[in-house]
């Protein structure tokens, strides 16, 4: 992977988290072009986890992807234990790792329908 230190995330890197995501048993991975509908980012990647020691890996393998990337974490949520949501802002990329409940009360692909959801390979698919 080539290295992109001090550029902003983008449809690309977006696209590649969440097949990173769905490789490690991500549950309902979508991204979602948020640009134009969010003032804060770019894109949306939503996923369910099992589990809070699940969410926590998929959020170590997403900060080790984006040190490979030079980009920062700018804000993350420490656990999902007692929220069953952990929060991942990159810049221009938010991921949103959440249990199912969780996923089900917000809903945020309806919230969020006028975004356009983005398809994307995973290697094990």
């Amino acid at each position: 992977m080539d290295n992109t230190a001090n550029k902003p995330l983008g449809r690309r890197q977006a696209l590649e988290m969440a097949a990173l995501i769905d490789d490690h048993k991500g549950e309902g991975t979508v991204v979602l072009d948020v640009t134009g509908e969010c003032a804060f980012a770019d894109y949306f990647i939503i996923t369910t986890a099992t589990s809070s020691r699940h969410a926590a890996s998929l959020i170590g393998f997403v900060t080790d992807f984006l040190t490979e990337w030079s980009a920062p974490v700018l804000n993350k949520s420490r656990t999902a234990d007692k929220s069953g949501w952990v929060l991942l802002d990159c810049g221009n990329v938010i991921v949103h790792v959440m249990d199912s409940q969780t996923r089900a009360f917000y809903e945020l692909e309806k919230l969020w329908f006028r975004a356009t959801p983005l398809v994307y390979s995973s290697k094990s698919s």
